[in-house]
């Protein structure tokens, strides 16, 4: 009986020292943005404002069935790793936003400034959305469940960024109405202050 009472108190012991363990572990979020420079010879360009995209960044065969001049590949991505340091877990989120060269293409009769600025204006409301994604992942409160956590807002921000291109688009038709194209760039712009 009393190697029983014994053997229950140290279950209830371990049981509440692991708990108050964990109840005073922390989760710290890092976020790391990369952009690397220009490379004429890679496929990827990452979105900075030193760079704005040239016609012959667009290298995919145009589509002859699409009734628009241009087509931008873009989009904003993350992976994240996690470190230790005693009870505290450092979760570092690593965040890109992208144009894939290979995935981008334009019709010969279409290689103007005003369709290029249109196209710069798809990457530049990636980038905005990419900039959302990362304001509000910095202020998330973390538990254990970071990872499910982190992936859920980042579909949130991928699906409104689906939205907001079509919208432009929509909006635009394709770059054609000009006053509602300079609509868009100057509610983006403003949107960066």
């Amino acid at each position: 009986m009393y190697r029983v009472q014994i053997f229950l108190v140290t279950i209830f012991l371990l049981f509440t020292v692991s708990k108050a363990a964990f109840a005073q572990e922390k989760y710290v979020l890092k976020v790391v943005e990369i952009v690397k420079p220009y490379s004429a010879g890679a496929d990827t360009i990452y979105h900075s404002s030193d760079y704005q995209l040239k016609w012959n960044d667009f290298v995919a065969s145009d589509n002859q069935q699409l009734p628009f001049a241009a087509m931008t590949n873009s989009g904003f991505g993350y992976k994240w790793a996690t470190s230790f340091e005693g009870n505290t877990t450092i979760i570092t989120v690593t965040m890109v936003t992208y144009f894939i060269k290979s995935k981008s293409w334009v019709k010969a009769k279409a290689k103007g400034t005003y369709e290029l600025s249109h196209e710069q204006l798809h990457f530049d409301i990636t980038k905005a959305q990419s900039l959302r994604f990362k304001e509000e992942l910095s202020s998330l409160n973390l538990n254990e469940h970071y990872a499910q956590a982190i992936h859920q807002l980042y579909l949130k921000y991928f699906r409104e960024l689906k939205n907001l291109q079509n919208q432009y688009d929509q909006e635009t038709d394709h770059g054609l109405l000009k006053e509602e194209q300079r609509k868009w760039a100057q509610k983006l712009q403003s949107s960066d202050k």
